[in-house]
This record gives C-alpha cells, sequence and structure tokens, in this order.
C-alpha cells in the first residue's frame, strides 16, 4: 500500500498514466508537481517542471519558465 507516499524517482514507482492535475486557485509558496494546473486572474496556467512557487505575492506570470499559460478560463 503506497497511500500518502511521493513518487521519489526509485524503481518502484511505475507511470501508468500521464496528465494534468488541476490544483485551483494559484497559492504562494506551494509545492507544484510538472503538469499541475493552476487558476489565477482568470487564467489557466501549466506548471512546466516541479517547483515551489515564490512567497507572498508571487503570481504563475512571474514564475518564468516554471509555468505556463494556457488559454482563458
Amino acid at each position: 500500500d503506497s497511500t500518502g507516499e511521493v513518487p521519489d524517482g526509485s524503481n518502484k514507482w511505475q507511470v501508468l498514466v500521464t496528465g494534468r492535475h488541476h490544483r485551483g486557485e494559484w497559492a504562494d509558496n506551494t509545492q507544484y508537481e510538472k503538469m499541475d494546473v493552476v487558476l489565477f486572474a482568470g487564467t489557466a496556467y501549466l506548471a512546466m517542471k516541479r517547483h515551489l512557487s515564490s512567497s507572498s505575492g508571487a503570481r504563475p506570470d512571474l514564475e518564468g519558465s516554471r509555468m505556463k499559460s494556457l488559454e482563458k478560463a
């Protein structure tokens, strides 16, 4: 049982299905995984790689190459 475990890159994990994970509204100081989708000011953003969002007052449109804007929500 792997409930509550986070994949760590070891050989015990295998990707079965890839896709986007909708996380809701953007939040500061939050760990985002590659392919996470967040909303901010009516626009959806896709995490291009695993990262911790910037501190207070940050916005996904200022996260550089870590977040990519999708179409208007």
